[in-house]
């Protein structure tokens, strides 16, 4: 995998940040990739359980959290503090990887 691809998935920490006494200086979402068809059949579930509604969950904040929390194995509620620029910078990477379709179509077919 190519470092720039790498970075992408990076968000990093100016100051850190703290989630329940441990500090954060970055996170790596790029286990995103590595999560299953039951990984998104069960986000789904939680979304719809936890109340919230949207005509596009994949840009939602509160689905990507879940996403992100499989990602990097921790409750979504890990966001929940965060600095809102990074908040956002999460919501986008996993957007942006649930909904870049040619790609999925493209390597899907391979």
């Amino acid at each position: 995998m190519a470092k720039k691809e790498d970075d992408f998935y990076l968000v990093k920490f100016d100051p850190p940040y703290n989630f329940e006494g441990t500090e954060y200086k970055e996170l790596d979402l790029s286990g995103i990739k590595d999560l299953s068809g039951k990984d998104l059949r069960e986000a789904d579930m939680e979304f719809m359980e936890s109340g919230q509604r949207t005509l596009a969950k994949e840009m939602s904040a509160g689905y990507a959290f879940i996403i992100a929390g499989r990602a990097i194995k921790k409750p979504a509620l890990f966001f929940d503090d965060m600095p809102i620029i990074k908040a956002n910078e999460v919501v986008a990477i996993v957007s942006s990887f649930l909904l870049d379709v040619v790609s999925i179509v493209e390597k899907a077919r391979r």
